[in-house]
């Protein structure tokens, strides 16, 4: 919250005349008395002292930085009043008492408002009021009408709820904590005040806590002793808060005297301790400063107020200087602020006005007659009345005030005040504005003449039918599929305030086509659901037909109706035992469509169920196993919930691989060769051509050949000479055939064409395979040492170890979840946002079964699959939080087939931050063996200590452990599937060292 403070006067005086060079201060000091000179004649005249010190403030709130902030206090002791006219109020208030300035803080005479105040700038919003508890509310509304120019702090009730201007408002300035309002600005503006008047039943009042403001009981240290001990005489028989005011008050009014005359506070006298001890005479703020300081003296949390008295219930008043007034607050806990008057017996005229003019003996009677006003008016919109008023003679009549108000029964004490106007020449025409918070019905326009000292007062009450103008709040989708429903939404509500029309027609249509009537509910709204077969733009319209007392009003908005368009990304050429990615968008118009449910089929087998993202796309990932066929195979994406579908071709090829199976010279010295074509699936390759390529004496030569039916092509070499030397460079090639790719393979063969063939296995040469196969052999039993490692440590979740048959033979309904991307030893783990395989596997015993299953992710809705004739189905998801997930799969049961329910967990996770968790893992694991390990160690000397620590360390396995950690946790690199499979696999062999608790190594 924001909040101004303020200087006192005292301490901005304080700082002028302390400072160095006084010198340079003479011109401000000379200018500071001329304005103190100029308020005390200012004060005189209108009855109220006002010091005004402006000091510059920073832009706080939204407030204008060269605003100012004002400091005005109240004397404890009255002035002259004049009898200035100062405004007209039109309309009952409903209090006695207009505020203008509130005084917290008593200091040498005077009243000032706390320094810690708050204050904001005001645009015409309603204001809270923090009333928590009361008797009763009364809600009024009336009309100030400045005579004289007003500035400076304007009247206002205490619980003002809203200020309205009839024109452009001035500037101004809220301070919630005294419910006062300020402006810099003059005007000689008319304002509606909206006054809340809470009533307190003197029950309520007596059991009531008081607030506990230290603030509100603060008393001068120099007048302290003798009003506390006066404070106590007087309630020493009286216990509550509440009786101790009413005691107070009593003293105070059986004691003192109200008298203009009194005597004045000598000098070196506090006024209230002067009034209180001697003087015992004096006026209000007399009166109410020894009250406020006796009910602080009590605990008794209180303070100042001054402004004017007035009549509360009178229709109309002119307000003069003379009814300035001082009273005072008293604050409860969930009441609030409650006004107390102990102004004392005496000739008062704060509520008297101007001086009893001398009147006739015998006022005549008036008539007053509406001639001319309208059947109806409408809420925000004016309204004009015309008549006449005239004496019992029939002469019509001068200078009279008429008021014009709105009343639900014309016998009601209070109405709505619309307007106030003058009589002239025994006529009158005023212009009415009707308020737009004011309720629809049927009213009494009452023109009331007010009484003066020559006529009485006299009125007259035709009927006016009060209307609102009314506004539809119609909407719906901007846009929507053909044949699917969308739902219409609106609300009917008075124009410019919003209330609700509550439980009125309203007929709705497309184009020319009635969709029918519905009725408004409670709150003015209305929904309907319909559909659009048609693709193109539509107008919707909301009607409401004119009634007593609304007037009519039409909404309209527009909806695109669009087909739903399936646009595919599929690749021309798919491998068997690949994995193929099928992709598609779908769109209505230019929007996405998101969310729809969409079968994916593969040679006519469904091989994912997915639903199209929030931009409409739709990716799976198919793995072609090798029962699928090769050749031109078709891809269908079909809509679950949309009669469409699209079909593209992709043909199916097989990858191929070639051999060189064995090589040797016959007995002419020709050298034969032997290669051997197979395709995926380990078959041969029949009846194609291979093409040998080798060089020989820098010559390059080339053989074909087919192969036979085992897939083996023999070549025969026969131009090599003895005197070649060196090995002999080939490239073996298949080109591709039908739907076999194209396959080659390259290498060296060493032959020494001087000795004969017996001679080419020499001694010299078994020592590179010799070498080759100890590698081989090391390289071997590592490898099954892993192998052996992981298989201890086998963390993927296991099969659900349900028995496909009974103990007496009978098959049972089993369904299973696997996960085919994660593979053997890999946890249940997998990465955030990337595409995630589910597989679902339904037998009756040993025989699959072709059935409905439904799939759920975590509580979302279940996903309708069905599998193919080998029992399984897959579906492709990305899964967006990390966390654990629930998979589920249930098979209702169908027949003698018995329903079956399983589920599988799966984490999703960040492969970086994940890294790192493993990473953390094995480090205090490690640091739990005694390693000397801290904060401060770094990767690398983690791994050299884990080395020296430990015997039988799988070097490579922390090697890769430590780099990938590295990578992880130093670079903004994301990491992937294959490093967190890297280091999973080293975790598994760091950790089975601690598990067989290796010796450390002293």
């Amino acid at each position: 919250m924001w909040v101004f403070k303020k200087k006192t006067l005292r301490n901005v005086l304080l700082s002028i005349l302390s400072a160095k060079s006084f010198r340079k201060n003479i011109p401000l000091i000379s200018l500071i008395l001329v304005i103190i000179i100029a308020a005390l004649f200012l004060t005189v005249a209108m009855g109220s002292l006002s010091l005004i010190i402006f000091v510059n403030s920073q832009e706080e709130n939204g407030r204008d930085p060269n605003a100012s902030i004002i400091l005005d206090v109240i004397p404890a002791e009255g002035g002259e009043c004049s009898n200035v006219l100062l405004f007209e109020v039109s309309g009952k208030v409903g209090t006695d008492y207009l505020r203008t300035l509130v005084g917290e803080v008593y200091s040498d005479g005077y009243w000032s408002i706390s320094p810690d105040y708050e204050v904001y700038n005001y645009d015409g919003t309603e204001i809270r009021h923090n009333v928590v508890r009361s008797t009763g509310k009364v809600q009024t509304q009336f009309n100030i009408e400045p005579i004289e120019l007003l500035r400076g702090f304007i009247p206002v009730t205490l619980y003002t709820s809203r200020l309205s201007f009839n024109i452009e408002s001035p500037s101004l300035n809220f301070l919630p904590q005294h419910h006062i309002f300020f402006t810099e600005n003059s005007f000689h503006t008319k304002y509606t005040i909206f006054h809340t008047g809470y009533t307190f039943h003197e029950t309520l009042l007596k059991n009531s806590p008081l607030d506990s403001n230290q603030i509100y009981i603060q008393i001068p240290e120099n007048i302290r002793n003798k009003i506390t001990n006066l404070a106590r005489e007087i309630t020493r028989e009286v216990t509550d808060p509440y009786n101790q005011i009413v005691a107070i008050r009593k003293f105070l009014q059986t004691n003192y005297v109200y008298d203009k005359n009194y005597t004045r506070a000598p000098e070196g006298w506090d006024p209230i301790e002067w009034f209180l001890f001697e003087e015992k005479r004096g006026v209000c703020t007399n009166f109410n400063s020894a009250f406020v300081a006796l009910m602080r003296a009590s605990g008794i949390p209180s303070r100042m107020v001054s402004g004017y008295a007035i009549k509360g219930e009178t229709e109309y008043q002119e307000v003069y200087a003379s009814q300035s007034h001082a009273w005072a607050e008293v604050k409860f806990e969930d009441l609030g602020w409650i006004e107390f008057d102990s102004t004392g017996p005496g000739i008062c005229d704060c509520w008297s006005g101007t001086e009893e003019v001398e009147r006739d003996d015998v006022t005549r009677a008036t008539f007053t007659e509406i001639t001319d006003v309208q059947s109806y008016a409408v809420k925000g919109h004016s309204f004009s009345v015309k008549g006449t008023v005239v004496d019992e003679d029939g002469v019509g009549v001068d200078g009279m005030v008429v008021l014009v108000h709105l009343k639900e029964n014309k016998d009601d004490e209070s109405g709505l005040l619309v307007v106030q106007g003058h009589v002239s020449g025994g006529n009158f025409f005023v212009s009415c504005q009707v308020p737009i918070n004011v309720s629809i019905g049927e009213y009494n326009v009452i023109a009331s003449a007010i009484g003066n000292q020559h006529y009485q007062g006299s009125d007259s009450d035709p009927i006016i039918k009060i209307r609102s103008e009314t506004n539809i709040v119609l909407s719906a989708p901007q846009w929507s599929v053909n044949g699917r429903n969308f739902e219409i939404y609106g609300r009917l509500e008075e124009k410019e305030i919003g209330k609700p029309v509550s439980f009125y027609s309203v007929s709705l249509r497309i184009g020319s086509d009635q969709l029918g009537e519905i009725i408004t509910d409670q709150e003015g709204g209305f929904k309907i659901t319909t559909a659009i077969d048609s693709v193109g733009d539509y107008s919707i319209y909301a009607e409401f037909k004119e009634t007593e007392y609304f007037l009519s009003s039409q909404g309209e908005t527009i909806i695109e109706i669009y087909t739903i368009s399936l646009n595919l990304d599929v690749p021309d050429n798919a491998t068997r035992l690949s994995n193929i990615k099928l992709s598609g968008v779908l769109t209505a118009g230019e929007y996405p469509v998101s969310g729809e449910p969409v079968n994916i089929f593969f040679d006519s087998n469904l091989v994912s169920s997915i639903s199209s993202d929030e931009e409409g796309k739709i990716t799976a990932e198919y793995y072609i196993p090798e029962s699928q066929g090769l050749g031109e195979k078709n891809v269908k994406f079909q809509l679950i919930d949309y009669p469409s579908e699209k079909t593209e071709n992709v043909t199916v090829f097989a990858k191929s691989s070639l051999t060189l199976q064995s090589w040797k010279k016959d007995d002419n010295e020709n050298l034969l060769l032997h290669g051997k074509l197979e395709n995926d699936l380990k078959e041969p390759i029949r009846e194609v051509s291979l093409q040998l390529e080798y060089t020989s004496n820098k010559n390059n030569q080339s053989i074909q050949s087919l192969t036979n039916s085992t897939g083996i092509s023999d070549f025969e070499i026969s131009e090599l000479s003895n005197s070649f030397q060196g090995p002999l460079n080939y490239s073996l090639i298949f080109l591709g055939e039908g739907y076999n790719l194209p396959s080659s393979i390259s290498g060296q063969i060493e032959l020494d064409t001087q000795s004969n063939a017996q001679n080419i296995f020499s001694p010299f040469l078994l020592v590179i395979p010799a070498i080759a196969i100890f590698l081989g052999g090391i390289l071997f039993l590592k490898k099954k040492r892993k192998q052996e490692l992981f298989a201890s440590h086998k963390t993927s979740t296991p099969k659900s170890g349900i028995i496909a048959f009974t103990k007496d033979g009978k098959p049972r309904t089993i369904l299973e979840i696997s996960f085919p991307q994660i593979l053997h030893p890999f946890p249940d783990v997998w990465g955030v946002n990337e595409d995630f395989v589910v597989s679902l596997n339904l037998k009756h015993g040993d025989n699959a079964l072709n059935r409905n299953v439904r799939l759920r992710f975590d509580n979302s809705d279940a996903k309708k699959l069905k599998t193919d004739d080998s029992g399984t189905v897959t579906h492709t998801r990305r899964i967006k939080e990390k966390g654990l997930h629930s998979i589920e799969a249930e098979f209702e049961g169908e027949g003698s087939f018995a329903s079956s329910k399983t589920r599988r967990n799966v984490k999703i996770v960040d492969y970086t931050e994940e890294i790192v968790e493993i990473f953390n893992t094995i480090f205090e694991s490690i640091k739990g063996k005694g390693v000397p390990l801290t904060d401060e160690t770094t990767p690398r000397e983690f791994q050299n200590l884990t080395i020296e620590h430990f015997k039988d360390i799988d070097i490579d396995a922390l090697e890769d452990f430590v780099s990938v950690f590295e990578i992880a946790n130093y670079s903004l690199h994301s990491l992937g599937r294959r490093e967190y499979e890297q280091v999973y696999l080293a975790h598994i062999s760091l950790q089975d060292l601690h598990v067989k608790e290796i010796e450390v190594i002293a």
